[in-house]
This record gives structure tokens, C-alpha cells and sequence, in this order.
């Protein structure tokens, strides 16, 4: 956590304080767990976001869940712009046994709270980042909460289903790719999809652009203004970005069989 002191006070306040409240009302929680890109470098403090994950005994329900809430209108009224930018999902220790996708929802916070919300590919993606990079809040090493550590390869496949379900469909949803936050999102969230596939290593979004802009230079305008995207900043960038998908959808599938090919 000193790490995080280093980056930002304010942000290093405002993780102290949500430990605090959740430990001082919720007595049912194992660990409380960064990751993200305070975690493992290439936080943004104008467009990143704070995301971790708390650990409990059981799911929680019932007038836990009204405790759990309140927590996070009290986050809110302390610091309405992290609260914002802070994600939580409360996930119970029995799902660390799977390694698919829970079927089971969980509450989760990202801004707003979600009483059941549904893991999708990202679960594998995560728990691989917070076995190798989470940083403990409160509790012991991740590491020893996981069965058996999450292999690479298994990372890969996550990633390419994650483009295929989350990525692809956004082609035609022209409400979405209007936002100009999730323009830049979606752009860099595909360049770590196509540098974890081709590299067989997951690496922050910096890492990851970087290496497209230098192996596609054609796109390199795009990606800067991604990268540049802060809240308050309009991109305009809807057609270039449908574009990149068509684009990252056929480098995909090339790097997929070349791998293939190989083993």
C-alpha cells in the first residue's frame, strides 16, 4: 500500500477509508485485494479507474447487502469523484474454486451498485492479475486463496472470448460508441487483447499500445488519442473505431491460427 501513498495521497486516503468502513460494519470479509493499474503500473489519475475485489465467507444477501450499500453511499458523500471511478466486486470465497465463469451472481460497484451481477470472461483475466499483481488491502496473499495458478494459455482464450462477446457486438451498437469514455476504453482494452494473444503476456494498456503503434503504425493516431482521453475530453472517433475492431478482429484470428499452427 505504500506504493499506492507514492502515486496519489488522496487515492491512498480514500482506499484506507473504504478498508475501514467495510472491517468496522461487514465481519464476514477474508481479504480485500487491489489490482488493476495502481497495481501492476500505467495508472492514469485522469481517466483510471480503482478496481478490487473483496473476498467474503459467503455471498452476501439479505441485510448484509443493505450494509454492504451503505458503505458505498458513505464512500460516495467522502469523495463523489473516486467513488466514481472505484470498482468492488464482493465475490465469495467458493468461487475461487472455478476456473469458468461463475454462474452464481455476485453484488458488485462500479458507480452504481449492482445487487447480482454476472462474471463474464474477465474472471479468469483477473484472478491471473491479482494472483501475479494484487496488492493486499487487508488479508492474506491472494496467492494462497487460488487452488492452482492460472496458466497463460488459458489467459490467451479468455481474451479472444472476451473480444468475440464483449468487443465485436459493439460494431453495431452506434449508442455506445458515441460516448467518447468508452470510445478510448474499447480502444486500448483491444490492443491488450492483441499483445496478450501475440505475446503470451499480460501487460498494462501503455506496454500493450506501444507495441501496436509500432507493428501498426496505421493506427497509431487513434490509439495516442485514446490514450490521450481524459474525462472532460471529447473523441469523435465512432467510424475510426468501428474500423480497428474490423481490424483487430482479422489480426486475431491470424495470431490464433499462426499459435495454433505452432503447437
Amino acid at each position: 500500500m505504500e506504493r499506492i501513498k507514492e502515486i496519489d495521497r488522496e487515492i491512498y486516503n480514500f482506499i484506507v477509508c473504504f478498508k475501514d468502513l467495510l472491517l468496522e460494519n461487514y465481519k464476514s470479509v477474508i481479504g480485500i485485494y487491489l489490482f488493476g493499474s495502481l497495481a501492476y503500473g500505467g495508472f492514469d489519475k485522469g481517466r483510471s479507474d480503482i478496481d478490487t475485489v473483496v473476498i467474503t465467507k459467503t455471498l452476501i444477501k439479505g441485510s448484509d447487502l443493505d450494509i454492504i450499500k451503505n458503505i458505498h453511499k458513505k464512500m460516495e458523500n467522502i469523495n463523489k469523484k473516486w467513488s466514481e471511478r472505484f470498482e468492488a466486486s464482493y465475490t465469495p470465497i467458493e468461487m475461487l474454486k472455478e476456473k469458468k465463469p461463475p454462474q452464481t451472481p455476485r453484488p458488485y460497484y462500479g458507480g452504481v451498485f449492482y445487487d447480482k451481477a454476472t462474471y463474464g470472461n474477465e474472471w479468469l483475466i483477473n484472478n491471473y492479475l491479482l494472483y501475479n499483481h494484487g496488492i493486499s488491502i487487508n488479508g492474506p496473499d491472494f496467492k494462497s486463496l487460488l487452488q492452482e495458478p492460472i496458466n497463460i494459455n488459458e489467459i490467451k482464450q479468455a481474451c479472444i472470448n472476451d473480444f468475440y462477446k464483449e468487443w465485436i457486438p459493439k460494431i453495431n451498437d452506434d449508442e455506445w460508441l458515441s460516448n467518447s469514455h468508452y470510445q478510448s476504453y474499447l480502444v486500448l482494452n483491444i490492443c491488450r487483447i492483441i499483445y496478450t494473444i501475440n505475446k503470451l503476456e499480460v501487460a498494462n494498456k501503455q506496454k500493450s499500445c506501444n507495441w501496436i503503434k509500432n507493428n501498426y503504425s496505421e493506427w497509431k493516431g487513434l490509439i495516442e488519442e485514446a490514450e490521450k482521453w481524459n474525462y472532460g475530453i471529447v473523441m469523435d472517433k465512432k467510424n475510426k473505431v468501428k474500423d480497428f475492431i474490423v481490424f483487430a478482429e482479422k489480426i486475431i484470428e491470424k495470431m490464433s491460427k499462426n499459435k495454433s499452427n505452432c503447437t
